[in-house]
């Protein structure tokens, strides 16, 4: 992190409560380890400054944000789970002669 911003200047959605609170306790620290990570992985502030964000926000608040692809998972299983109880046949017989049958 620069000295000029700060979280809540870059109107990151999570900087509400106690992230806010944290980034002001470590204000120093944090954007030492912003420089460092910018340095070492050749990325910009910017860009290190968001995933520090999100790695904090998950460690400080316990939870993990869903990606969009989790959250397809998670209703696909739901789905799968919702359909357990049904007794689909185990076998069903797609072959090219059970479609189309005999043509003799």
């Amino acid at each position: 992190m620069n000295s000029n911003t700060s979280f809540e200047e870059q109107n990151h959605p999570l900087a509400a409560g106690k992230l806010s609170t944290f980034a002001e306790e470590h204000k120093q620290e944090l954007e030492t380890v912003t420089k460092i990570l910018a340095e070492i992985t050749n990325c910009t502030p910017a860009q290190v400054e968001s995933r520090l964000e999100t790695l904090l926000s998950e460690l400080i608040d316990g939870e993990k944000k869903q990606t969009p692809s989790q959250k397809r998972v998670e209703a696909f299983q739901e789905w799968v789970d919702s359909h357990k109880g049904m007794n689909f046949p185990a076998f069903v017989d797609d072959s090219r002669e059970s479609i189309y049958g005999d043509k003799d």
